[in-house]
């Protein structure tokens, strides 16, 4: 995977972009078609291959796998980006607050983690 120089527009604003691509990658039933680069992060792009003017909102399905990709080392196939979820950490809560609550089992990120409170199961 090369990374080069590039000047971009993006949302009416002149972007310096070092990066590499197209890739694609699957999650939740949608591919996402977009540009990486190690300093400033993915840009989508359109069907076109310009610049999307939305990118993708932090509730987003994309950022879990291009942040599990990334972390397994950018590995693709066949054009498309391989990477898989990982283990969620599976928490217990302690009390009425958000911060009330144990880790009862680590798992790949901090990011992904289930609730298992009532059942004692993820």
């Amino acid at each position: 995977m090369e990374f080069g120089h590039e000047a971009r527009r993006v949302a009416g604003m002149r972007v310096d972009t070092w990066g590499a691509g197209p890739f694609q990658i699957e999650v939740a039933g949608k591919t996402f078609t977009f540009e990486d680069s190690e300093r400033f992060g993915p840009f989508l792009l359109t069907k076109s291959g310009a610049v999307s003017e939305v990118q993708p909102g932090s509730r987003s399905p994309f950022w879990k796998a291009h942040t599990a990709w990334v972390r397994q080392g950018r590995r693709r196939e066949g054009g498309k980006c391989i990477w898989s979820p990982g283990k969620p950490t599976l928490i217990r809560r302690k009390g009425p607050r958000m911060t009330d609550f144990e880790i009862v089992e680590v798992g790949d990120s901090l990011d992904d983690f289930i609730d298992i409170t009532h059942d004692g199961k993820p």
